[in-house]
């Protein structure tokens, strides 16, 4: 089982870590570390992308999900890798930190289209380079305006923005749907 070191530490750009699992499949190769900075497809956010530098060899990192609790690192392989081997795991920092701000804003929007119209029911959401979040329900076209004006009221809040990691349970109890 892969350690999610993104989980407490989003602004992590490297990560020294351990090739547990590594496979070719086709013209590419999956690689599983023992612990990772790179996040997997998920969410609504697209997944990291950068390289896994080894001694004898470098995977350009340009697909990551998860499959079986472990997060699996895809790309193009140069050189060699070798399970076993101590690596170092670089994410792509300008791409991780604009889909930071770009997840961070969807909440944001989300916030306010449920405080304007509190009936809708999230369905899902992307939070890439076609942003978008998609209802049960009918927002209004006329208050796109309204919902943009109230957007940028309370980024200019300027609120500090944490993470929590609670279990579903404590979530539904702290959420009403």
């Amino acid at each position: 089982m892969t350690k999610l070191i993104y989980l407490t530490d989003s602004y992590r750009k490297t990560l020294s870590a351990k090739i547990v699992f590594l496979k070719q499949k086709g013209d590419c190769w999956q690689v599983v570390l023992d612990q990772t900075i790179f996040y997997p497809q998920s969410g609504g956010q697209p997944a990291d992308q950068g390289e896994i530098i080894g001694q004898k060899g470098k995977l350009i990192v340009n697909s990551v999900f998860m499959h079986d609790k472990n997060v699996i690192h895809e790309g193009k392989l140069t050189g060699t890798l070798h399970q076993g081997e101590q690596v170092t795991a670089a994410i792509n920092w300008h791409n991780r930190f604009d889909n930071m701000r770009c997840h961070s804003a969807g909440h944001v929007v989300h916030e306010i289209i449920m405080q304007l119209i509190p009936g809708l029911i999230p369905l899902k959401a992307d939070h890439g380079k076609h942003a978008y979040i998609e209802y049960q329900g009918v927002i209004n076209p006329k208050l796109k305006d309204t919902i943009e004006k109230r957007s940028n009221m309370l980024v200019a809040e300027s609120k500090n923005i944490t993470t929590e990691l609670v279990t579903l349970t404590e979530l539904k109890k702290r959420v009403s749907w």
